[in-house]
């Protein structure tokens, strides 16, 4: 698949890869252990749950 934004770049399992991994610093979480469960349009990541911390998200 080619980006839309015209640079060539695919959208690769290693590619989303690294934008995962990136996000993760950025929001100040730790993508050891996740799962890639989709890759299509975009990537769908499963994070692992560390005992004692809460999900930042709303329970369901």
């Amino acid at each position: 698949m080619i980006s839309d934004d015209g640079t060539g770049t695919e959208f690769t399992v290693e590619t989303a890869g690294a934008a995962f991994r990136e996000a993760c610093a950025t929001a100040g979480l730790d993508p050891t252990g996740a799962e890639l469960l989709r890759l299509g349009s975009n990537a769908v990541y499963s994070l692992s749950v560390v005992a004692g911390h809460r999900p930042c998200g709303p329970r369901l």
